[in-house]
């Protein structure tokens, strides 16, 4: 894949149609995360792409509120072979969030999660054959959770450059799922974003990507620990597997979270908000969508989706 050199970054304002707005970073009409970086963004980014990988990292790559986090707790477990909790942990190996610098000084075996793009990945990726895990979800569920994350922060951690506030969002939940439908959303279009892993996988079949779902997971977590487990070539019992899965069901790691929450404040809420972990549901996005948005949704991904083997079904 060609590395292009990225355009000057900025910050770019979404306003929905009722005029309600929020800041993403943006390079080369890509939108990020709206969290600020000790350096120019794009350099940022510059920085991840140049970064040195090892043989036995692991990335856990996601569109932002596909159930990231539940998903490294468990990966963290396998590939350590142990039952420690580190959901405190993850956040600070995100590349998304951290400097190179930081995440070289990690011991192996390092376990990253990461809401960007293939292509802004470092391209070691391509070369040094790194174990990556395709966490998806259904995207209504996504919409709505990412929704509440939207509206619900107030500041974030950003790189190196502590707690910063962000322009708030009061925007309704109509005014919203069109924003996402559109890709004018912290991160861009989820469609895109799936798109772009699909391309990149036709054009590199070397790559070595793990599928996995957050519905397939809640159904049955501990089958999906020996798929990571035999991913990741880890040996894996029964009863290890089952340890895991309960160690990091939802309820578990939420209460985590919130303790998490009272020791180091990497955000702040609104009041009625917080927390990364909101409901870790997979059919709570019926009681938001109207019939008329169910079938617009329907459409608009079925028009997205419409050449990629990525279609699904979703429930």
């Amino acid at each position: 894949m060609a590395m292009q050199e990225f355009t000057l970054s900025h910050k770019a304002e979404l306003k929905d149609r009722s005029g309600h707005s929020f800041l993403v970073n943006c390079v080369d009409g890509f939108y990020f995360h709206r969290g600020t970086t000790s350096i120019p963004f794009h350099q940022h980014l510059e920085n991840i792409r140049d970064m040195p990988l090892r043989p036995d990292d692991v990335f856990v790559c996601a569109y932002p509120k596909s159930g990231t986090h539940w998903l490294w707790e468990i990966v963290s477990m396998v590939a350590h072979e142990d039952l420690v909790y580190r959901n405190h942990v993850e956040r600070l190996n995100q590349p998304d969030f951290r400097s190179t610098h930081y995440l070289d000084s990690l011991t192996s075996p390092r376990v990253m999660s990461s809401h960007l793009p293939l292509r802004y990945l470092p391209r070691q990726v391509f070369t040094q054959r790194t174990k990556i895990i395709l966490f998806e979800r259904n995207p209504k569920s996504v919409a709505v959770s990412l929704y509440n994350m939207t509206k619900g922060m107030r500041s974030i951690e950003g790189c190196e450059a502590g707690l910063v506030t962000v322009k708030e969002y009061d925007g309704k939940w109509e005014d919203f799922l069109e924003m996402f439908l559109e890709g004018e959303v912290p991160n861009g279009s989820l469609f895109d974003y799936l798109l772009d892993w699909e391309m990149e996988r036709k054009h590199h079949p070397e790559l070595q990507v793990l599928d996995l779902t957050f519905e397939e997971m809640k159904q049955n977590t501990v089958s999906s620990v020996f798929k990571v487990a035999k991913f990741l070539g880890k040996d894996m019992t029964r009863q290890r597997a089952m340890s895991i899965s309960e160690a990091c069901n939802f309820q578990s790691l939420k209460t985590r979270d919130a303790e998490e929450q009272t020791k180091s404040v990497d955000m702040t809420w609104k009041e009625g908000f917080g927390g990364m972990y909101r409901k870790g549901e997979t059919q709570e996005w019926k009681s938001w969508f109207t019939i008329a948005q169910n079938e617009h949704f329907d459409k608009v991904y079925a028009e997205k989706m419409s050449s990629s083997a990525l279609l699904r079904e979703w429930n």
